[in-house]
């Protein structure tokens, strides 16, 4: 983990295609343009850093000749031999044997360690490694808004329905989610924010406008004040004070809101317009107060994420375009399990991308309408194909992002035709992967292929899953798309 740290920041500062090229085995180490980014952040100590570098190439150089491993980095084996003169083969065989027993081997690994550990320290420095290694771990803080999350996202479901089916019954109420990460802050993180688009039919909207539209709003959750619900004891009081419409900065994490005014009728309260950050009116629901405030309103042009595979998927996509995709789709399957928001065997045409910010992802549907549940049928059978179907459309979703078209369009004829055939072509894409993405998306979407659980439950429902699923899929994703951040951060501050 060290040295992947390490790693990481040696190319830290390079274009993202170059990045890309060099993790994926296609580019060269030994270029002019990394040769003089390494010497300009090492300075003074770059002549230490080649020595140590080169030290370490000819003890791994010694370790591939001691074991016959080609330049290819494959093992030899007796069709690398004459098939007349399998001796050679019986020979170098000996020979690793015999350095086995002599414990050669180990002597060489541990001198490789050691190289390892010593360039590590020039590139990064003892504590920077140790605060990098620390980053790459999920904050009891953050881990906690993760667990809780689905929770949330259920509730201020059930209330919004309910405020709809109560106070508006002329027309139907189209709603969109906009799927994000939260914002955190060292070991504080916001109070749970969701960014919903509520459609607003002509008949609620004054007689000027002929049209209905899109109202952006962001709905925070506060504890109810004790004051409030005096039967009930919430986690965390919050002192009541008078009813104010200052404005608050929606960019930064929120601890209070202080307005007082109780949403009645959700389409009235959202034709109203008292600036950005305003709040519009709050909607209880036992222990957690929701409050709606004004954001500012934006001209999104949908489209399924689906739809964008044939022009945008796959190498048209840039990297932190395709991290950005990935960890919001993660972190859907993580909010939305067991919601309406997102079916048990969803594809990417149920997602939707702002084709303005492609990193805008948003999940809709009427409030007001029937639910419908999946099969009971459909739902065994999809357990049959993965513990996990949600987990398994994730890592399906990430692959077709990956080779830019769908699924079926890779079907081999031995893939046959029946319930394991996804299955079997998920699995031979996962397995070529390597050859078009590197770092830790790579060992996700294995991992959304062949999830652990520590008690054998696969269930998002199961606390410990959850946790497994945080750990194994959400962070490692969250790390590679701000890493993705500031390598094009460094690239913009070196051009101006």
């Amino acid at each position: 983990m060290q040295w992947e740290a390490a790693c990481v920041a040696l190319v830290k500062g390079l274009p993202d295609q170059h990045c890309r090229e060099l993790m994926c085995g296609h580019g060269d180490w030994n270029s002019l343009k990394l040769h003089t980014v390494i010497q300009n952040k090492l300075a003074d100590d770059f002549l230490s850093f080649e020595k140590s570098s080169s030290r370490l190439q000819k003890h791994v150089a010694t370790m591939r000749s001691k074991l016959v491993v080609w330049d290819s980095a494959s093992v030899s084996s007796e069709e690398d031999f004459p098939e007349d003169d399998y001796s050679a083969f019986i020979d170098h065989w000996a020979s690793i044997q015999k350095g086995k027993s002599s414990k050669k081997y180990n002597e060489l690994l541990r001198r490789i360690a050691d190289d390892i550990s010593d360039l590590s320290r020039k590139i990064m420095g003892d504590e920077q490694a140790q605060e990098t290694l620390r980053t790459r771990r999920p904050s009891q803080t953050a881990m906690n808004y993760w667990l809780e999350i689905q929770g949330h996202t259920k509730r201020l479901f059930n209330r919004l329905t309910s405020a709809v089916s109560q106070g508006c019954l002329t027309h139907g109420h189209q709603a969109r989610l906009q799927l994000s990460p939260p914002e955190i802050q060292g070991t504080e993180i916001e109070v749970p924010k969701f960014r919903y688009s509520f459609w607003l039919d002509p008949k609620v909207l004054p007689h000027s406008q002929q049209r209905g539209l899109w109202r952006d709003v962001a709905v925070v959750s506060f504890p109810t004040p004790e004051s409030a619900t005096p039967s009930q004891s919430p986690k965390i009081t919050t002192k009541k004070t008078r009813f104010d419409l200052s404005p608050n900065d929606l960019s930064k994490p929120l601890r209070s809101c202080s307005s007082e005014v109780e949403i009645y009728n959700l389409c009235d309260a959202l034709t109203q317009n008292c600036g950005k950050g305003c709040c519009l009116g709050l909607l209880p629901h036992g222990e957690w107060h929701y409050h709606v405030h004004d954001t500012t309103c934006k001209d999104r042009e949908l489209e399924s994420v689906g739809d964008i595979l044939p022009y945008k998927g796959g190498k048209n996509m840039t990297t932190i375009e395709r991290r950005a995709i990935a960890l919001a789709l993660a972190t859907g399957v993580l909010q939305l399990f067991d919601t309406p928001w997102l079916r048990d065997s969803w594809t990417i045409n149920d997602i939707y991308v702002d084709k303005r910010e492609q990193a805008c992802l948003f999940v809709m549907m009427e409030l007001d309408a029937p639910l419908k549940p999946d099969p009971i049928e459909r739902k065994n059978q999809s357990l049959l194909v993965h513990p996990n179907p949600r987990l398994f459309a994730l890592a399906v979703a990430l692959l077709e992002l990956t080779y830019g078209a769908p699924l079926s369009s890779f079907r081999e004829k031995s893939d046959g035709d029946d319930d394991f055939t996804e299955l079997r072509i998920a699995d031979r894409l996962t397995q070529r992967i390597k050859d078009r993405e590197y770092g830790a998306f790579t060992s996700v979407v294995y991992r959304c292929m062949r999830p652990v659980s520590d008690d054998y439950e696969y269930g998002l429902a199961n606390e410990g899953f959850r946790r497994r699923y945080v750990k194994d899929i959400l962070i490692p994703l969250q790390q590679e798309y701000e890493d993705c951040v500031s390598r094009r951060r460094g690239v913009r501050s070196r051009n101006l």
